[in-house]
């Protein structure tokens, strides 16, 4: 398991609300000489989000790899130029868009492999809340969960990611599919869960439109 994989579980939960989720390549091989050629957009994020009914949004992704030792997200991993990125679509979304998102995939160790146990998708705007409560206690990352390892007894039990109940309406969960498979989805209160009904009121509206007498 590793961030592609909270990749793809992120990208299949928006796909069930009706998005068309896709990962913008990095970069290109010159034909000629086959050096990597850096994307002009640096920092762009892992997943651009775009609706048929019109909205949008941008996802960056980040796993924590508890099967490695990880049991933080760390200010660092998200780099100044992704950053800049997210916040500049917040701003430009206003309130009446969808804003940008963080991704956040738990690795967990499971006898003789890895498994994606827990993923949050988190609004840019709160997981900046959420570093500001942690950089309070000068730390230099966010805790996923306590019972992973010794919690810092100067850190509140409820600041980190997987046991403040406010954070719970973020994470998506697996579910039963009608064809018996397990996938990845959005819970009902989450802000993206409105894809479907944003695609059911688009086309209640072209329905109306096309009910219009012509004129002619």
């Amino acid at each position: 398991m590793q961030e592609h994989d909270v990749m793809d579980a992120t990208r299949y939960a928006l796909e069930s609300r009706g998005y068309w989720p896709f990962h913008p390549t990095d970069g290109i091989l010159c034909p000629k000489c086959h050096t990597r050629i850096v994307p002009v957009s640096k920092g762009r994020p892992d997943l651009m989000v775009p609706h048929p009914a019109g909205c949008s949004t941008v996802i960056e992704v980040k796993d924590v790899n508890h099967a490695r030792g990880e049991n933080s997200l760390y200010f660092n991993e998200i780099s100044p130029e992704q950053r800049t990125w997210l916040s500049d679509w917040d701003s430009a979304a206003g309130d009446d868009g969808l804003g940008a998102f963080i991704s956040i995939g738990l690795i967990m160790p499971a006898i003789t492999r890895t498994i994606l146990s827990a993923i949050w998708v988190i609004p840019w705007s709160k997981w900046l809340d959420i570093e500001a409560n942690w950089r309070a206690y000068n730390k230099a990352g966010v805790g996923i969960m306590p019972e992973l390892y010794k919690q810092d007894q100067h850190v509140p039990y409820d600041l980190y990611l997987g046991n403040y109940q406010e954070y719970d309406m973020y994470r998506i969960k697996r579910k039963k599919e009608l064809d018996g498979r397990e996938g990845w989805q959005f819970q009902e209160e989450h802000p993206l869960a409105f894809g479907q009904l944003i695609q059911q009121r688009h086309s209640n509206k072209k329905q109306e439109l096309s009910n219009v007498p012509s004129l002619v």
